[in-house]
């Protein structure tokens, strides 16, 4: 048998847990336009395109934002290097991504 205590922090941690699948389902399915965001600067280029330093309009945040040209990555055959990039990045547990 559980203490109240414990029933209460439970019923706490459940609470937050669906508040926050709430806030990251309603960013899913937010579309993120180029427009939501000012470039503070290039921080580096690549052979698709080029990582950019970011500043969300809406709250301020900060991020780091890659470009890549689609029509280059098809025509060196590099679709299946960038998918697994884009992969590797989704699955990481970071506070940043």
């Amino acid at each position: 048998m559980q203490a109240v205590g414990s029933e209460q922090s439970h019923e706490q941690l459940w609470g937050n847990a669906g508040r926050l699948e709430g806030k990251y389902l309603r960013f899913l399915r937010t579309p993120n336009r180029i427009e939501d965001y000012e470039t503070i600067k290039t921080i580096g280029k690549g052979a698709f395109g080029e990582v950019k330093l970011v500043r969300r309009r809406v709250d301020a945040k900060v991020y780091a934002l890659k470009s890549l040209l689609k029509t280059q990555m098809v025509a060196q055959s590099q679709l299946a290097y960038v998918r697994s990039e884009r992969d590797i990045l989704a699955e990481a547990e970071s506070p940043c991504t």
